[in-house]
This record gives C-alpha cells, structure tokens and sequence, in this order.
C-alpha cells in the first residue's frame, strides 16, 4: 500500500507490518473486519469497530484518513446492490 497509495490517493500510507493494520485503515468502518482459520478449524474475528454496523446494514465512514470520495463511490456501489442499506454520510 505505502508503495502506491500515494501516487493514487495523494495522501502519505505508513508501510503496514501486520494484516491488522490493514484493516484499521479500511475506508469504511463497516468494512474493517478479517477472520483467520486457526489450526483447529476455529476462527478468530477481527473487528477493530465491532460488527454491529455489519448486521445493522449501516455503512459507516473511517475518519482515520481523508477518503470521503472513497466512501461515497462505496455507498452508491453498495446501495444499488443492497437498497435496504443505511448510508452513514461523512460527517463535516
């Protein structure tokens, strides 16, 4: 990400040293969620921001960076498929 990130958004992207810090930096909060396979077939569940706005079908904005053009084209993507979806405006 820190590689290209910039050339594409105009903004810095510190290099991640970890899957997680993927995931906190995800455009919207609804998204930042990651599971792994444990060895015994168990999962454990990554959600910085909880799942609540996942089972509420609310898209919800990542302020952590300045990617509202980012949230909004997810939202308009996101809505046409899913019509019933909440649309969390960025806040001003």
């Amino acid at each position: 990400m820190h590689l290209w990130y910039k050339d594409h958004f105009g903004q810095d992207y510190e290099p991640l040293t970890k899957a997680t810090d993927g995931i906190d930096n995800f455009a919207c909060k609804t998204d930042a969620v990651g599971m792994r396979l444990n060895p015994d077939d168990s999962f454990d569940i990554y959600a910085p921001f909880g799942l609540n706005d996942i089972f509420s079908f609310r898209l919800t904005p990542h302020t952590k960076r300045d990617n509202r053009a980012t949230h909004l084209a997810k939202g308009k993507r996101q809505m046409a498929l899913w019509p019933e979806l909440t649309f969390v405006p960025w806040p001003d």
